[in-house]
């Protein structure tokens, strides 16, 4: 492969980064002509592809001539799309080939439409002088060559404008002021057959009158990044024709639709008449663009870290430490995949950061003082940090990804998730320095007076692995981690964590860890963006007019997500997955407010907040039993066991003890149960649950 060129391009630092999907125009972009030698673009997109990067190539030709000369069979985690026949077809891409995912597909009237389209076209040409011949009937479009002469049979994009000078020569000749007016023409030829959205395009030899063009490309394209949890922001954009030819549009910038606003844009091409606004003229052709690919490539192979998307009104950002404050900044920015929740605290140590990991429903301590069990914490850097106004953190609400970067000379930039695709599985990458590791403290950060690592082994998963098991009152789990750091000061790091009942065993965390290793930084961040766009597609809520509200109905959005587990049984706390208040107890709240949200947006979550309350059902039948009643009991307060963890009193301002009655008072707590199975079953329509435990559950309440 062909290293990527010293010094920047053209001066320009929007280049100066790693983007996360690629979309180019094909011929005259990324080969100079379609008899060109592919193979060193093929090698660079399947590289890229490992690396985790989304790629699509658009074309104006149809799917067989594209793969024909590419050839590409990549094996992702990044994917590779032929988006074909001026965006009428897109082709998914693996190791089996071109898979057909999108076609537009004709009515018999709009093909008897494009026909004539073509013929009025080139009888009115005809009839001012100028001489036109259709050359293609391909799917939905109609290819009209406006100089059909022999040494213009296949003419190169590198010679556009001699091209442009002998077709506006031609046109000229025929008394037509140029391409803008045979465009024109060819409009109302195809709105005089009978097209109501017709899409006339010209390559400048060609006039092509079609269904759809590269801007339904671009959509579609922009469709399925958002499905993949890339904004527009870490879209690169490259064509060869973004700039207008003589008053006409380039070709190329249909692709320039408002849904990918903000993507990095650059033109390889000639364009004789310059670009616009916001696009960056490379030139260079095809030896250039393959200088980007191999520039992207070299970024992923040093492990540089992604940015976060920017688009507007998903962005929670803080800039330097408050301390008064910090808390309740560390708690905004939680990483939580419904597993394990981790505080938004710096990577440094600071006096007002409280650094944390917890797991659902896993606590420490018995009665009213049972308490979410801390964890050791998988994020800590253990050199000095910046000095409080040099830190900026940023949690992007859509991929649930928390970036950190400082701004003291060392320019340490870091990128950190939770992931929802893994639940338990923690990453971390940081890179400028060198970043730097001791031994001591270990890389799994204990917490307070709770834990040590019990076990070390070095070397079986490329690095040095800790482990350590911990036990408490309701529950234990098994974490282990292991980290890589570079001569340059790369680092990556990934954590498991894994509640066991057999708190003795590590072998299904290590199995886990030696899972995530194998599989690299780049799948893991694919499987996770994608694991949110999931769920955001489901539950986002879009507001206009007030930027302020929208980001706070998302941040609420998000932690609610985050704090639900869609396996095994989910208990829910008053504040998540986010911190210690409430002691991470379930109220009726859970199941009144939380449990409708996850019914709606995704039942699995819901079912298990239900599995929660299903497994304690024998405590709460003793509990009903205790105050000589049939059926179930549930508490007002409960933690692991189900039973009631109501604090009995607290003392006033004088020190007198004040009696806490609600544990005994608040009966609604068993019809909000109840109400919550029901909820689930009529909106979910899960059959088996409601002939099973959720029937028991709604007979046993009503005793």
């Amino acid at each position: 492969m062909t290293p990527a060129r010293a010094g920047r391009f053209d001066d320009t630092l929007a280049l100066d980064r790693r983007f996360e999907a690629l979309i180019f125009n094909w011929n005259g972009t990324a080969v100079p002509d379609r008899d060109s030698d592919a193979r060193e673009v093929r090698s660079l997109i399947e590289a890229l592809c490992t690396f985790g990067m989304h790629i699509a190539v658009v074309a104006g030709t149809n799917v067989d001539n594209v793969d024909a000369q590419l050839r590409a069979r990549p094996t992702g985690p990044g994917r590779l799309f032929f988006a074909v026949n001026h965006g009428s077809e897109v082709f998914a891409v693996d190791g089996q080939g071109p898979q057909l995912v999108h076609r537009r597909e004709a009515t018999n009237a709009e093909d008897v439409a494009l026909d004539r389209a073509a013929a009025l076209t080139i009888e009115q040409l005809a009839a001012r002088g100028l001489t036109a011949e259709v050359v293609s009937q391909r799917l939905n479009r109609r290819k009209i060559d406006l100089i059909p002469l022999a040494e213009w049979a296949d003419p190169p994009r590198t010679q556009i404008d001699q091209l442009l000078a002998a077709v506006e020569a031609r046109v000229g000749a025929a008394n037509l002021a140029g391409l803008p007016e045979v465009v024109e023409l060819a409009q109302r030829a195809a709105h005089a057959a009978g097209l109501g959205d017709p899409r006339v395009t010209s390559d400048v030899k060609h006039i092509e009158i079609g269904l759809t063009d590269k801007s339904d490309a671009a959509r579609h394209m922009y469709a399925e990044l958002w499905r993949n949890g890339i904004g527009p922001s870490l879209v690169l954009l490259a064509g060869d024709e973004l700039g207008p030819l003589r008053g006409l549009a380039g070709s190329d910038s249909l692709l320039l639709v408002p849904e990918l606003t903000g993507a990095v844009t650059v033109s390889v091409g000639v364009e004789p008449n310059g670009v616009p606004p916001r696009v960056i003229n490379l030139g260079g052709g095809a030896a250039r663009f393959r200088e980007l690919l191999a520039d992207q490539l070299r970024r992923r192979e040093q492990r540089d870290v992604p940015d976060l998307d920017v688009t507007p009104g998903w962005n929670l950002s803080f800039r330097g430490i408050t301390h008064e404050r910090e808390r309740t900044v560390e708690a905004l920015l939680t990483l939580a995949d419904g597993t394990i929740g981790t505080s938004g605290a710096p990577l440094f140590a600071y006096a007002s950061g409280a650094p944390m990991v917890v797991a659902s429903g896993v606590y420490r301590g018995a009665s009213s003082d049972a308490d979410l069990l801390e964890l050791p914490c998988w994020e800590r850097l253990h050199i000095e940090g910046p000095a409080d106004a040099h830190l900026v953190r940023v949690l992007d609400l859509r991929t649930g990804m928390l970036a950190e970067r400082t701004h003291d000379g060392r320019g340490l930039r870091s990128v950190r998730f939770s992931s929802l695709a893994r639940p338990g599985t923690a990453v971390l990458r940081v890179t400028g320095g060198p970043v730097g590791i001791r031994a001591d403290p270990p890389l799994l950060a204990p917490a307070d007076d709770i834990v040590t690592i019990e076990h070390t082994e070095g070397g079986r998963y490329g690095g040095e692995a800790e482990w350590t098991v911990i036990r408490a009152d309701g529950g234990a789990v098994t974490v282990a981690a292991v980290q890589e750091v570079d001569e340059d000061g790369h680092l990556d790091r990934v954590a498991i964590y894994h509640p066991v009942e057999d708190a003795a065993s590590s072998h299904d965390a290590l199995t886990h860890l030696a899972d995530a290793r194998r599989d690299g930084f780049d799948t893991l961040l694919t499987e996770h963006r994608r694991a949110w766009a999931a769920r955001w597609d489901a539950a986002d809520i879009q507001l206009d007019g007030d930027d302020h509200l929208q980001l706070a109905v998302r941040v609420a959005l998000y932690h609610l997500m985050g704090s639900v587990t869609d396996r095994g049984e989910a208990a829910v706390g008053a504040r998540g997955l986010s911190g210690h208040a409430y002691r991470g107890h379930v109220f009726w709240d859970a199941d009144v407010f939380v449990l409708p949200f996850l019914a709606a947006t995704h039942p699995a979550a819901a079912r298990a907040m239900l599995e929660y309350r299903v497994r304690r059902l024998p405590v709460a039948l003793a509990a009903a039993r205790a105050e000589g009643r049939r059926g179930a009991r549930f508490p007002w307060e409960s933690a692991h066991s189900g039973e009631d963890v109501t604090p009995r009193s607290v003392r006033d301002q004088t020190g007198a003890l004040v009696p806490i009655r609600t544990g005994d008072a608040e009966v609604h707590i068993v019809a909000d149960v109840a109400w919550a199975a029901c909820c689930y079953a009529d909106w979910s329509g899960d059959a088996g649950f409601a002939a099973g435990a959720g029937h028991r559950i709604l007979v046993e309440t009503a005793r």
